[in-house]
Formats: structure tokens, C-alpha cells, sequence
């Protein structure tokens, strides 16, 4: 996490929480009104507790996407260069093993409901025998896929699966989050932050994950812009605190020594390393 994620946590509850017409909301918003500009100042990062931000094992069934070009379906190391193909295209590597269902149990075959891969947009379907064209099976073991006919020389291959066992990385902050509250009058500057100020109350500001500490500390009178922005402008200040929990997924085995996954709704996006 860093400090452009946390002022993506408030623009997302306060896109949430606003009412329509919404004003534009974010660290971008310029000179466009009405608008909320949210900024951090004197952010410091924290220790989430004794020894810094230990990592610790997560158990359950961690949902990864995994896109691979076929006309290069290889990672690039500074050492080496890995092949996810095997010679004649019928076995692709997965990033991570063993594979597990969707309820994290390894009880039962592997099936449509946990995992899903698709040939330019075109579903494979799940077996557990010996597949045939448009079949795969997967190892869950060595998080191998054997499909029943060699891929293509080109296309897109995207792969959704997951895994049991991951590392969580806790990260904190804490700091000042400032709202310059933008409007063409002052009369609808003074709305808009009230506005921003209920959405961001204690009561209501409970809802945003991660956030420990949300303190009001500013209100500030509204004042004319200066050219070339014009219009009129007001200040909210808070003191925040928030700790956010972050997977790490580390293969065993696999060609990919690390990948860090990026948190957010639905199945997680990761990054090769």
C-alpha cells in the first residue's frame, strides 16, 4: 500500500456516500467544479505493531488472474528466460501450486466453479480424465493444465484460479487528509462540504476497510479562489489512521519465484517479480 491508495479508499467512500449530481472527486479533480481535491499531508509510516510489519500465513481460497500471450508465453528474468508452454503446447505452467476449490478444500476434482480459463474470450471446459479438444485438466499439484489439442501460435489465454496458502504484509498510515471543497458559489461550497463532512462523520466513515482512526480537525471559511481556478473554496481537515492488509503469494516450485497481488474486489490481479 502507499499513500495513493489511501486517498483512493476516501475518494471511494465519498463516491459512495455523496449524493447526486456528484462533483468530481479525487487528487486530480484541477479546476473542475464543483469538485472535492483530497491531498494527504504529514503522512508518516507506522509499525502496525512489536517487529515492524511481520508477515503471517493466510489459509482459505485466494483468487488469482493470470494473463498470458501466446504468441510469447514466457517470463523474463535477469538471469534467465522461463517457457509457461511446454514444446508442443498441450501443458501450461500456472504461476502458483497446488491448486484449490473455491471453499479452499482439495476434496473434490477441480471444476468450472474454481477455476476458470478461457482462449480469447472462449471457455475450455473442466475434466478429470484424459482431455479432448476443447477440454483441460488440471493438476492442482503442480498447478499444471494439460488441454486436449496444442494452443494457438497467438491469441490471449486468462486464467482464474486460486491458491490455499498465502504471506499478508500489514502496511499503516497516519497523517492529515485535506478536502478543498471547489464550487462555482459560496453558497454551494458550503453544501458540498457539509456534505463531505457527514460522509466522512464517524458514524459513517466506519464502513471504509482498513481505517482504524478518522478525527475531524479543520473547518475552514470559504474563500474566493484566485484566477485562473475562480469560483470558491473551502478546506476540511482530518487526522486519519489506516492499516491495510496485503497478500503476498510466494510459489513453491513453480517457475515464478514472487508475485505481489494487488488487492480489490472479485479475483486479484498480480504482478510478476
Amino acid at each position: 500500500m502507499h499513500l495513493g491508495d489511501v486517498i483512493d479508499l476516501f475518494a471511494g467512500h465519498l463516491a459512495a456516500e455523496l449524493p447526486a449530481p456528484q462533483p468530481r472527486i479525487g487528487s486530480d479533480a484541477q479546476a473542475t467544479r464543483p469538485a472535492v481535491v483530497l491531498s494527504i499531508v504529514g503522512s508518516q509510516e507506522t509499525p502496525p505493531g512489536v517487529g515492524g510489519a511481520p508477515r503471517t500465513l493466510a489459509h482459505g481460497a485466494l483468487a488469482l488472474t493470470a494473463t498470458i500471450d501466446l504468441q510469447s508465453p514466457v517470463l523474463v528474468f535477469p538471469d534467465e528466460t522461463v517457457s509457461l508452454l511446454s514444446n508442443d503446447r498441450t501443458s501450461l505452467q500456472l504461476p502458483h501450486a497446488p491448486l484449490v476449490n473455491a471453499d479452499g478444500s482439495s476434496v473434490t476434482p477441480l471444476g468450472a466453479a474454481d477455476l476458470s480459463v478461457r482462449l480469447n474470450g472462449a471457455p475450455f471446459t473442466i475434466v478429470a480424465i484424459a482431455p479432448a479438444g476443447l477440454q483441460l485438466w488440471p493438476d492442482r499439484v503442480t498447478g499444471k493444465l494439460l488441454f486436449g489439442s496444442p494452443l494457438p501460435a497467438a491469441g490471449t489465454l486468462e486464467a482464474i484460479y486460486r491458491v490455499g496458502e498465502w504471506a499478508v504484509e500489514t502496511t499503516r498510515f497516519a497523517g492529515g487528509l485535506s478536502a478543498a471543497i471547489r464550487a462555482d458559489t459560496a453558497a454551494d461550497a458550503d453544501a458540498l462540504a457539509r456534505q463531505v463532512a457527514g460522509a466522512l462523520s464517524r458514524t459513517r466513515s466506519r464502513r471504509m476497510a482498513g481505517l482504524m482512526e478518522l478525527g475531524a480537525c479543520g473547518f475552514g471559511a470559504i474563500d474566493a479562489a484566485p484566477p485562473p481556478t475562480g469560483g470558491f473554496v473551502q478546506i476540511l481537515s482530518w487526522r486519519f489512521a489506516v492499516e491495510r492488509e496485503e497478500p503476498i503469494v510466494i510459489t513453491g516450485g513453480g517457475p515464478i519465484r514472487r508475485i505481489d497481488v494487488h488487492s480489490g474486489t472479485g479475483p486479484e490481479d498480480f504482478s510478476i517479480a
